[in-house]
């Protein structure tokens, strides 16, 4: 248990998060937009489904680059 005289940090707890800013074409984002719509969830954000698709490019590439050894 804390003491009452230990201070709390100000602000908000840090997290694991690195932000960063992504610019897309009009094509792009109507891809990833057609993208979320085939999926079955009705909840999904367009910052979730891009990270969903980066994963699996990651996933695909390193599958990839496995099978050429």
């Amino acid at each position: 248990m804390k003491k009452a005289s230990e201070k709390r940090g100000r602000g908000r707890p840090r997290t694991h998060w690195t932000g960063i800013y992504l610019t897309l074409l009009p094509h792009q984002v109507d891809a990833v937009n057609a993208w979320i719509e085939r999926q079955d969830e009705s909840d999904l954000t367009r910052q979730e489904a891009i990270r969903r698709l980066v994963e699996r490019g990651l996933v695909n590439e390193t599958k990839r680059t496995k099978g050429k050894s």
